[in-house]
């Protein structure tokens, strides 16, 4: 198989780089910061990507710069308006609609209508401009931003049933079905939500449509399947269906590291993770349960239970010691010295303070409690 050129390597660095921005979270005004912050930087460096850049054609660039992180603030119409007057691009975004012979109503351009400030009137005119430009699809991802700002899942869904018929990336595409399915606060937005996704799922072979399927079928929060049909199963979902069907054998055979580590980004994946690491928890499989909450342990909320997999090792384990010298152990024991200011080994309301005393304990010879404690903590996880 031969390597990429030096020109398409450039391509998909530039590809990359707009992707990278695109899922940047948008969760607090800190990562709206760090999002401008790079966007500036990306944007300066545009002219490094002159020669590649209508090669690697605009959708995905148009695409950036109609996301909620730009279009919810002024700071980048210059720049965005300058790159499109130097690609002379039909973009869409400033096409203004002159008068016509029944209406001496000017209609406004995407443009004129994002610099609206007040976010009722903007929806009103990019509906009104969708209804008079039909072909054009320009504003359905400005208008989804908008309705994503207010939270209002079931007109996001009505947008994106327009959006997801069009030409668009499948990880674009993706990353607007996550954005609804994690704002979905009531079993209305829910049924809309697996309405959509079934419809999908029944018009496309795409391995996220099935991805998105599966993950209602198995971690629905109105109606869970008992039963699905394992032809319909894929490779990531695989484990998941083996544990719920009481196959726990063969799921930790069948668990790969590899299968799952590269897609630790996308939300089904740790759903499956997690699902799995607590049902080797549970059972005592506490050596695969430490790999799997390993693989995850960057996020907040499974690294607590990751340190508690150390800790059960370390209680249940004949030679615990074979683990004391690997990463996780050693990242392990770095945070355990904050638990040198609780002098008296007192009690903690923090379930990080009592998994370390548990540890402490153990160290001491008092397995009991150390147990006790770990179940404590684990359960309430």
């Amino acid at each position: 198989m031969s390597s990429l050129s030096k020109k398409d390597k450039k391509i998909q660095e530039f590809k990359n780089k707009v992707n990278i921005l695109i899922d940047m979270p948008n969760r607090n005004k800190n990562d709206q910061k760090q999002f401008e912050k790079s966007f500036r930087k990306f944007m300066s460096e545009l002219d490094k990507y002159s020669d590649v850049i209508e090669e690697c054609g605009f959708d995905s660039i148009k695409t950036l710069f109609s996301d909620e992180k730009v279009v919810n603030t002024n700071k980048f119409k210059s720049c965005i308006d300058e790159f499109y007057n130097n690609y002379e691009i039909d973009s869409k975004l400033d096409t203004v609609i002159t008068d016509t012979s029944k209406s001496n109503v000017k209609q406004l351009s995407i443009d004129e209508i994002l610099d609206i400030e007040d976010d009722d009137k903007k929806i009103e005119e990019l509906i009104a401009f969708g209804n008079k430009n039909i072909q054009d699809t320009s504003y359905l991802l400005p208008l989804y931003s908008l309705y994503k700002k207010n939270n209002d899942v079931l007109k996001m869904i009505d947008v994106m049933r327009m959006f997801l018929n069009k030409e668009s990336s499948n990880r674009i595409k993706d990353k607007y079905l996550y954005d609804i399915y994690r704002l979905i606060d009531s079993e209305l937005e829910y049924k809309e939500y697996e309405g959509l996704v079934y419809e999908l799922f029944k018009n496309s072979d795409e391995d996220f449509i099935k991805n998105r399927y599966l993950q209602l079928k198995f971690f629905g929060m109105y109606n869970q399947d008992d039963f699905i049909d394992e032809s319909d199963i894929n490779e990531l979902f695989r484990l998941v269906y083996l544990i719920k069907n009481d196959r726990i054998d063969e799921a930790e055979d069948y668990f790969d590291v590899e299968i799952y580590k590269e897609d630790l980004s996308k939300d089904y994946v740790i759903d499956i993770l997690s699902e799995f690491g607590d049902v080797l928890f549970k059972n005592c499989r506490y050596e695969c349960s430490f790999n799997v909450y390993w693989l995850m342990s960057e996020f907040k909320d499974v690294k607590l239970k990751f340190y508690c997999s150390i800790v059960a090792l370390s209680l249940n384990c004949d030679k615990p010691s074979m683990f004391y010298n690997k990463e996780p152990f050693q990242l392990f024991l770095d945070d355990f010295k904050s638990f040198e200011r609780n002098i008296f080994v007192l009690e903690s309301a923090d379930p990080l303070i009592e998994i370390f005393r548990a540890f402490y304990l153990l160290k001491l010879g008092d397995t009991q409690e150390c147990n006790k404690i770990l179940e404590n903590v684990y359960n309430k996880l």
